[in-house]
């Protein structure tokens, strides 16, 4: 401690803080005593700041008038601040000082009334903005950048949105391939030739681990390249992007494995605010589009359009939450399905940064893992689902073998050994004319009528005298 107290101190003699007390074994983040600092601030209106964590030196004002802390963090409201300061690694060991700001004071120690105190004030407040030409900024702008040229811009945010079990993770799951394997974007065009070193971060926020490693293993990506947060230790944390705390958690992680794409899956379930109030998801959108400009990468965020599910088209006003959230983005990528085909057209809701692209084709393969992509044309849909009559024949086959079973049983089987889900086995039933269910609730279960069953049997048995 008295170490890190003669480090702040050194570091108090390099800041614009005079007349400083420093606060040792203070936890800021117990009422009590975080409330006590707000009853020492100078003038009744504002406190300057210091602070030392193993990191090296922090700094900022308190404003009384606004409740709000403006450090070279950013500015936090109470809340924030408090939450960054739980946050620290070893908060016994970090030290706070409180001050008064040399920038407004005079050499008696009077509060400086000049036109220099005052616009720095404002400044620092937020009330008086410097202007900056653009010609200085197009030096750290640069030209627009694609991940997928045309689909995927660098440095902004992107919507994948459709309505549920229409293939969205599937989808980005297939740029990642193309992103660490190379090959082909899904419309087609030829990606540019893998390094090896390139990375994704994944932030699974459904729960759903298990699914997203067999997916990966079914599409042959490389799991060491793609990365998933481990938030307090817990390697399956559930992230929580209003969180302040979370947000930093997620910045740092890019910084440090420079990623080029960051996958968020999905917007519904990485937050707990609400998506139809401007004020709080606005606020994460915001995030994202500064993570996606300041680090240069592609930030695919998986949505859902909004109910009734019937109205399958794809448009803008079908995403679901506060238009906040279309607003943030530059391009939207839109899912259309029709029914239960395998078939679904993948077209542009929305696109800032290129003309809208000729829609395509994305065809979900039996095992519900596997995902084909060719050129759209109508009626494309309306293709016959060869994985249903493969199902139907295995289905067949099953009840002849084992006789009577339940449908729980039947889809275990099928999951287990065949790869058809749920949905495959139960429209392969349909399409079995001579399938009956027997019983009702729990103890339901399928049978072939017996006459079927007798054919079946004598066709196997002239087939082996045969």
């Amino acid at each position: 401690m008295e170490d890190y107290e003669r480090q702040l101190t050194d570091a108090l003699s390099e800041t614009m803080i005079t007349e400083a007390e420093i606060l040792t074994g203070v936890d800021i983040t117990k009422k009590s005593e975080s409330w006590a600092i707000k009853q020492k601030r100078i003038d009744n209106s504002k406190i300057a700041l210091v602070w030392m964590d193993e990191r090296g030196r922090h700094e900022g004002t308190y404003d009384g008038d606004s409740r709000l802390f403006i450090t070279d963090l950013g500015t936090l409201d109470e809340v924030e601040f408090y939450c960054m300061w739980e946050d620290l690694p070893d908060r016994e060991s970090a030290l706070i000082a409180m001050g008064t700001d040399k920038r407004a004071m005079r050499e008696d120690g009077s509060e400086d009334e000049g036109e220099k105190g005052e616009r720095q004030k404002l400044i620092e407040k937020g009330e008086l903005w410097e202007a900056i030409p653009l010609s200085e900024l197009e030096k750290e702008l640069g030209a627009v950048s694609w991940l997928w040229p045309d689909w995927i811009p660098r440095g902004f945010v992107t919507l994948i949105s459709a309505p549920g079990e229409s293939g969205k993770s599937l989808l980005a799951l297939s740029l990642v391939k193309t992103i660490l394997t190379g090959g082909n974007w899904p419309d087609g065009q030829p990606a540019q030739q893998v390094r090896g070193d390139e990375r994704v971060i994944w932030i699974e926020a459904e729960a759903g681990q298990v699914m997203l490693n067999e997916r990966v293993k079914a599409l042959q990506i490389p799991k060491d390249r793609l990365f998933l947060p481990s938030i307090r230790r817990d390697k399956f944390g559930q992230p929580d992007l209003s969180m302040l705390t979370h947000q930093r958690g997620l910045w740092r992680m890019v910084e440090e494995l420079q990623p080029v794409m960051v996958v968020v899956d999905s917007l519904g379930q990485v937050q707990t605010r609400s998506e139809s109030r401007k004020a709080e998801i606005a606020r994460i959108m915001t995030f994202f589009q500064h993570l996606a400009r300041d680090n240069d990468i592609g930030i695919p965020i998986v949505h859902h359009f909004n109910k009734p599910q019937q109205f399958q088209v794809a448009k803008i006003w079908r995403v679901r939450g506060h238009t906040s959230i279309a607003n943030a983005c530059k391009s939207i990528i839109g899912i259309e399905r029709k029914g239960e085909s395998k078939v679904r057209k993948v077209c542009h809701v929305k696109t800032n940064l290129s003309v809208p692209q000729p829609p395509f084709a994305m065809i979900i393969g039996g095992s519900e893992h596997l995902v084909e992509f060719e050129p759209w044309r109508e009626g494309l849909e309306k293709r016959p689902d060869k994985n249903i009559d493969r199902c139907a024949a295995w289905l067949r086959d099953c009840l002849i073998e084992h006789g009577p079973q339940r449908p729980k049983t039947i889809i275990e089987w099928g999951e287990e050994n065949e790869g058809f889900s749920r949905a495959t086995v139960y429209r392969a039933k349909d399409k079995v004319e001579d399938i009956v269910s027997i019983g009702a609730g729990p103890g339901c279960k399928w049978e072939l009528r017996q006459f079927s069953v007798e054919k079946a049997l004598e066709e196997a048995k002239d087939k082996a005298t045969s």
